[in-house]
């Protein structure tokens, strides 16, 4: 029987990655101002999830443990990183320190020196929560809330090589005109199936004798595949982006 996810740790595994985001974000000529109101944004998630909530209680407020479980579990992303946290910081210092970390770590960086976030973001997590806790909603754990920054569109059309492209200046910024899916703060599962889902597109839905029988119109099949693909999308990105539907098959 599996073991339930424990809400707390999840809650924080979401500010840890909300906050390597951001600092991805730093790499490249993003405006000051958006880091600024992000860094406030997780900074307040940070103390929300370790502060009594009025009214209903988070699952682990009762614990007398939740200050000293949350820096372990921040500690505990630098180390998989092979960072050695530094002492006697404050959590939130902590937290940026280690979103540093997962950054510049080797895993982090594709050619030209991109930063591919779900791998970097896998690196840890298939280490701390490898049954993917951190991006099921039914965990009991909260969501991060950001500013909405980014407007991604999707782009399924003949000759697209990136299922999604920069759809405002925030992202043209950051990513440039195309958005390559592995940059992007998301499981890495997520990242093979968009790829999948794009292949699948350009190689054509027709239907070639001696090839097998479909139960049902390949279109159909794709069309279903590529709105839970986008529903995954949204759920995983959170409200810091925007994903618009603007596929045109």
């Amino acid at each position: 029987m599996p073991i339930a996810a424990d809400p707390l740790l999840v809650a924080v595994d979401r500010v840890v990655i909300a906050a390597t985001d951001v600092v991805a974000a730093r790499t490249g000529p993003a405006p000051g101002p958006l880091d600024d109101d992000d860094r406030r944004a997780v900074e307040a998630a940070l103390a929300g999830i370790g502060a009594p909530r009025p009214g209903r209680p988070w699952p682990w407020q009762d614990r007398g443990d939740v200050e000293p479980r949350i820096r372990a579990r921040i500690a505990a992303w630098s180390e998989l990183v092979s960072a050695i946290p530094p002492p006697a910081t404050a959590d939130a210092e902590l937290l940026w320190w280690t979103g540093d970390q997962v950054v510049a770590a080797p895993a982090s960086r594709g050619t030209g020196g991109r930063i591919r976030l779900a791998e970097a973001l896998g690196v840890v997590l298939r280490g701390i929560d490898p049954a993917g806790a951190v991006w099921d909603p039914d965990t009991g754990a909260p969501a991060v809330w950001r500013p909405r920054r980014y407007t991604l569109q999707t782009v399924v059309e003949p000759g697209s090589e990136t299922f999604l492209r920069a759809g405002n200046e925030a992202a043209s910024l950051r990513w440039g005109p195309t958005v390559d899916a592995a940059e992007l703060p998301i499981p890495e599962r997520l990242v093979e199936d968009v790829d999948r889902l794009l292949r699948q597109f350009h190689a054509g839905f027709e239907w070639h004798a001696g090839d097998p029988i479909p139960f049902r119109d390949p279109r159909d099949a794709f069309a279903d595949a590529y709105r839970f693909a986008l529903d995954r999308l949204r759920a995983a990105l959170g409200p810091a982006y925007e994903v618009q539907d603007t596929a045109t098959f």
